[in-house]
């Protein structure tokens, strides 16, 4: 009988996500199988400028099966050479994928599609943010198979830590022949929250059950809103038209800070400072200076502001 290779898993992960500990589970529930086991790890730092990995690499086979023959198992992952990718954000996985360790001939790639941006993403001027289409399609070309879902959000929602999460999707994506009971294990057998860390378990489990790639959201602005924005300065030269010119240009202002539905907020707000303007007789004086004001309140100049301005003058309100 030819002996299998080894089970080689990488995890990419954030520093302070406890990574370390879901090696650690791993390792302890592949133990209790009385597989063969080894890890090894290149901590980064505790903030975004430095990911996280950890190595692992398990025999598939009981000891008692290898007749007594130790396996060699390597220190560090090898490009090419990895069955599983476990990652805690989707940055993460297509860094991996960058790196070369997720192939199509090879690798299960499970990661969370939430994003916690780069340093070189926020630095950026205007929207320096990484394209999560073209994220998830280089997940789509070079993985043998995917697992992806929000994992962030289901560590919230179970009160728990996202590494707990990411082992119930490692559970649920069966690439490993451990079973959920032995994860558990580890959990209680290592004794630190171990109710939450359960919670956090049972709860990727689940998700990562009925996970398909859920459909996602950037947070980018899109044609429809820019619609939506145009509806509003119809809607404002309407009723507003003494001073249409400078409550359109709050909208712009408020509609680029947030979104079409905070543009919406604005011009709600100035109803009934136009029918204060009407009864006063002010001739929309009261109207231009609410509305100079109020979208300078509503807003604020940070540095992503400021870089918005300059690469789209129109979104600046005049003083």
């Amino acid at each position: 009988m030819t002996t299998p290779r080894p089970i080689a898993i990488l995890i990419a992960a954030l520093g302070g996500e406890g990574g370390g500990v879901l090696t650690d589970w791993i390792v302890a529930a592949a133990s209790a199988q009385d597989f063969p086991v080894q890890s090894t790890s290149i901590p980064g730092v505790a903030q975004r400028t430095g990911a996280t990995t950890y190595y692992i690499e398990v025999m598939p086979l009981s000891a008692a099966a290898l007749g007594g023959r130790r396996p060699v198992l390597a220190l560090t992952p090898g490009a090419g050479d990895i069955d599983v990718v476990l990652a805690s954000e989707l940055m993460e996985g297509a860094r991996a994928i960058g790196n070369g360790f997720v192939t199509r001939e090879r690798t299960a790639l499970i990661a969370s599609t939430h994003r916690s941006y780069a340093i070189a993403e926020r630095m950026a001027m205007g929207d320096g943010r990484y394209d999560v289409g073209r994220l998830m399609a280089a997940i789509g070309n070079h993985a043998r198979q995917h697992l992806l879902f929000d994992m962030a959000a289901v560590a919230r929602e179970a009160d728990a830590m996202i590494n707990a999460v990411m082992l119930g999707a490692l559970a649920a994506a069966k690439v490993v022949p451990i079973p959920p009971q032995a994860f558990e294990d580890a959990i209680r057998a290592d004794g630190k929250a171990v109710e939450a860390n359960l919670r956090g378990f049972r709860a990727g489990l689940a998700a990562a059950g009925g996970a398909a790639a859920r459909e996602m959201r950037d947070g980018k602005r899109r044609h429809g809103a820019a619609r939506s924005v145009a509806a509003l300065e119809q809607e404002a030269q309407a009723n507003m038209p003494a001073a249409a010119e400078i409550v359109i240009e709050g909208l712009r202002r408020t509609a680029a800070f947030q979104d079409a539905g905070y543009a919406r907020l604005y011009l709600d707000r100035l109803r009934p400072i136009v029918e204060a303007d009407a009864r006063a007789q002010a001739g929309g004086r009261l109207v231009r200076e609410t509305a100079r004001h109020l979208a300078v309140r509503m807003t604020f100049e940070d540095v992503i502001r400021v870089a918005e301005a300059k690469i789209a003058p129109e979104a600046t309100l005049p003083s």
